[in-house]
C-alpha cells in the first residue's frame, strides 16, 4: 500500500520558473509605470541663474499677479479665472501693451500659471515674462 501511494505522486512536479518570470515581469512593469507617473508631474524648465537678471521694460507690460490663495490681480484688483481671458483681451485691444509679466508668489499651483499661459496664448499674446527674484 505504501508503495501504490509513492507512484501516484512520482508523476505530479510543479516548475516555479514560469510563476517566478511572471512576478519578475510585473515587477519591472511596475517599477517603470511608477517612474513615468512622476517624470509626468514635473515641468520641465531651464531656468538662467544670473546675479543680475536683465530688466524687462515694464511700462509696455501688464502685470498680472498671482497669489497663494490662487487670486488673479489685474491693475491690483481681484480678477476671477472665469473673467481672465475677457480681461485681458480688453486690455490688449486698447492697445499699449507688448507684453505680459507674470508675477507669482512662491508656492502657488503651477495649474493656475499655465492656465494663464494658455489664455494669453489663445488670445495671441507670445510675449510672457515671469518675475522673478535676484540671486543672492
Amino acid at each position: 500500500m505504501k508503495g501504490e501511494i509513492e507512484k501516484e505522486h512520482e508523476g505530479y512536479s510543479f516548475n516555479f520558473m514560469p510563476l517566478l518570470d511572471a512576478i519578475f515581469l510585473l515587477t519591472i512593469f511596475f517599477i517603470l509605470t511608477i517612474t513615468v507617473q512622476e517624470e509626468e508631474k514635473i515641468l520641465p524648465m531651464n531656468l538662467p541663474l544670473s546675479d543680475q537678471p536683465e530688466l524687462t521694460k515694464i511700462e509696455n507690460a501688464l502685470i498680472i499677479e498671482i497669489h497663494k490663495s490662487g487670486n488673479f490681480y489685474i491693475k491690483n484688483e481681484v480678477v476671477e479665472e472665469s473673467e481672465l481671458e475677457e480681461k485681458i483681451e480688453s486690455i490688449y485691444s486698447q492697445g499699449g501693451k507688448e507684453v505680459i509679466l507674470v508675477r507669482s508668489e512662491q508656492g502657488v499651483d503651477i495649474q493656475k500659471v499655465m492656465r494663464l499661459t494658455d489664455t494669453a496664448r489663445k488670445l495671441g499674446i507670445e510675449k510672457i515674462s515671469f518675475a522673478v527674484k535676484e540671486i543672492e
